[in-house]
């Protein structure tokens, strides 16, 4: 059953201050093939947009040099050069191009690759990455070029977002289309992303014209980097004659290898944007009959949308487009209508001929959940649309903004209600996932009250057992005994800025506070949002578009142990007219 479920990762939790160092090495690149081979099988372009939160979200380092750090574990080789631009929300929006060698021991946050500075560059500009594929076409000039665009993700509306020099903006798909067509190399062989969101046929359509493969995730990808490319650049080293399409399969296959050896949940497709024109044709039509021919039994149409699955690794206003029409093919009277069952027959054909390769990896496996390798833009909620921005990209031709705006005048689908366990589950309500956020409660699907909210322990010590709290709640009742005993909670926090505080223990002793998306992440993978100071804990953050549930671990570090006060509050909003909750911090 498909569910409105947060957006996090990609638009979560961001940090509003940090702290950190950037290790780089001091050895210059004077550019060109050092393969010694004339020119290459393959130039590998890395574009590692790195002036936002994913430079400091690996333990407060950057999961950008981290990618780039994976190449270096394969280096450059005869007939494969491989070049990275990373650039360094901690340098001040800095840019080096580097040319990755091979170095197999490499420090966090440091790359001992040589490199040329190209001083302060907008990440999120087409001129940056036009300038950046130039400068690889001239110095290592390849038969087959591979672009891969690192950063954060949105699918449809871009990516590659930068917060020091764009003032957060995104490289618009309209803007990364023109960026590879006005360079001097006009195509590449293939696009692939390591940004969350971005296997959709919007974009896969944007970029028909200017690429032959293209490489990328349906959900909101882990904070963690699976890009998996010392594992497809030690294939290609050994395969430097390898085709476009024979390269990005093995990607998609390596991505998905990757996120099991690390255990993180997500997806990875190969699109052929051969078949992008024959499939959006499709998309076009499918979008006519449904209106033309399914306008009398509409709620069908509702039904397959809301039937469709989602997660919370999906973007709430997409939708993967194989299942709807699949989904389309169930409905007792949509599947006897001639035009529509052979327009929904097409979609699946046209999907199937477009995405040669798609893998999903659940962690844990209990529940796998296949994809079909495009999203579509999907929304239930005119809130969700963008259709300004929306009808600027060559989807505009299919037709597919016309059939959203009649499904969203029709009401789109009604929201489901299913039962709300809040104030710390004592109490139970039958409302709506955002009802529910809005009392900080866990909401489950498909139930009511008459299945009680399960009890939890007031102080549990493990993840899997964390107990909620709601925002404005301190908490007291808790008490350290040893060194790294652990309390965890769970809280829902909406969009906006929040105070999270922690003091009242014993002088001297030293507890902090760390928070986590899921308990898979734990304990290496953080959110950025976290005090781990010596002493009290004072800090904030903010959350993003949506709501986004948060583990919190508060963790004792030192000793002398005995009780402490927590407490997470949101900036701004008064209660009952007063100040904004404080607990005394000592």
């Amino acid at each position: 059953m498909r569910k409105s479920f947060r957006v996090f990762l990609c638009s979560g939790l961001v940090l509003a201050a940090v702290a950190g160092f950037f290790l780089l090495s001091c050895s210059k690149d004077d550019g060109g093939d050092d393969n010694n081979s004339g020119t290459a099988q393959w130039t590998i372009m890395m574009y590692g947009a790195g002036n936002n939160n994913l430079d400091v979200s690996n333990n407060n380092t950057s999961f950008i040099i981290q990618d780039a750090q994976d190449m270096e574990k394969v280096g450059s080789q005869a007939g494969m050069n491989i070049v990275a631009m990373v650039a360094s929300m901690r340098t001040g929006g800095q840019a080096k191009v580097y040319h990755i060698e091979q170095h197999t021991a490499e420090l966090p946050d440091s790359l001992s690759s040589p490199w040329i500075d190209k001083g302060s560059k907008d990440m999120s500009d087409p001129a940056t990455l036009r300038e950046f594929i130039n400068y690889c076409k001239a110095n290592y000039p390849a038969q087959k070029y591979l672009l891969v665009v690192d950063d954060h993700g949105a699918g449809w509306p871009g990516s590659c977002s930068d917060e020091m020099n764009g003032g957060g903006g995104m490289l618009t798909m309209p803007e990364l289309k023109s960026a590879i067509a006005q360079s001097d190399l006009q195509h590449v062989d293939i696009v692939t992303f390591h940004a969350c969101l971005m296997a959709m046929a919007e974009v896969a359509y944007e970029l028909r014209s200017v690429a032959s493969y293209m490489t990328a995730c349906q959900f909101t990808m882990p904070m963690q980097n699976i890009l998996g490319a010392d594992l497809w650049l030690g294939w290609l080293k050994d395969n430097t004659g390898a085709s476009p399409a024979d390269l990005a399969h093995k990607i998609a296959e390596k991505v998905r290898v990757a996120a099991e050896n690390k255990q993180k949940t997500s997806h990875y497709a190969m699109i052929d944007l051969s078949q992008m024109q024959t499939l959006s044709a499709r998309v076009g039509t499918f979008s006519n009959v449904l209106v033309t021919e399914g306008g009398q039994h509409w709620n069908e149409v509702q039904h397959a949308w809301s039937q469709t699955h989602a997660t919370q690794y999906d973007n709430p206003a997409y939708c993967d487009l194989r299942e709807f029409a699949n989904k389309i093919l169930a409905e007792p009277t949509l599947s006897t209508i001639n035009l529509v069952r052979n327009a929904a027959n097409d979609i699946i054909s046209g999907i199937n001929g477009a995405v040669p390769y798609t893998a999903t990896y659940f962690y844990p496996p209990d529940q796998p959940m296949p994809r079909g390798g495009l999203n579509i833009h999907f929304p239930s909620q005119l809130a969700q649309f963008d259709s300004s921005n929306y009808v600027t990209l060559e989807f505009r031709a299919t037709n597919w903004h016309a059939f959203l705006s009649t499904f969203l005048r029709a009401g789109g689908t009604q929201p489901e209600q299913g039962r709300c366990c809040y104030n710390n589950n004592a109490s139970c309500a039958v409302n709506t996932q955002a009802e529910c956020a809005q009392l900080g409660g866990n909401w489950t699907q498909g139930i009511d009250c008459n299945t009680p909210c399960q009890q939890a322990t007031t102080c549990p010590a493990a993840c899997a057992q964390a107990v909620q709290i709601s925002v404005g709640q301190t908490i007291t009742q808790c008490t350290f005994t040893a060194q790294a005993t652990e309390n965890w909670f769970y809280v829902t926090l909406n969009p906006g800025t929040f105070r999270f505080q922690l003091g009242n223990f014993p002088n001297g002793a030293d507890y902090d506070c760390y928070t986590f998306l899921q308990c898979s992440d734990y304990p290496n993978s953080p959110t950025t949002c976290r005090g781990d100071a010596v002493g009290p804990e004072d800090f904030t953050c903010t959350v993003q578009n949506s709501p986004v549930q948060v583990l919190v671990l508060i963790n004792a570090y030192q000793a002398p142990y005995g009780g402490y006060a927590f407490l997470i509050s949101q900036t701004g909003v008064l209660p009952d007219g007063g100040d904004e909750p404080t607990i005394a911090i000592r």
